[in-house]
């Protein structure tokens, strides 16, 4: 039996910290983020946990959504993040970062072990 709590989480992350790539660690309501990872060197420190898109939070998130609502697939589009894995950055990775603000791009590492191991997971365990 599923938790009222799990149900919580999962519709909160959905409407407030999902973009269409991954995870942004930001509360959309509540912006206290800085939207692009640009800038000096002190710019960009700043702006690093401070509304980044996390790829490989995803996981997480699709590890807790399938608990949650084993018989209903990620109410999200994928194919960006797709498109990036197959067409941007380092061909068959992920980069480490994203913008928070649309259109979300990479930055950061254009290689990230364990966004990649991220969407492996999820594969492997599909």
């Amino acid at each position: 039996m599923l938790s009222q709590d799990g149900l919580t989480v999962c519709l909160s992350a959905l409407g407030n910290v999902l973009t269409t790539l991954a995870t942004a660690i930001q509360a959309k309501r509540f912006r206290v983020t800085v939207g692009r990872y640009e800038g000096g060197i002190w710019q960009r420190d700043r702006a690093y946990h401070q509304g980044r898109v996390w790829s490989w939070l995803i996981g997480s998130f699709i590890r807790a959504w399938q608990r949650v609502y084993p018989d209903q697939p990620i109410p999200d589009d994928w194919q960006p993040l797709l498109a990036h894995f197959q067409q941007d950055a380092c061909l068959g990775s992920i980069s480490e970062i994203f913008d928070g603000d649309s259109p979300h791009v990479a930055r950061g590492a254009i290689a990230q072990a364990w966004s990649v191991a991220e969407v492996i997971q999820h594969w492997v365990e599909s």
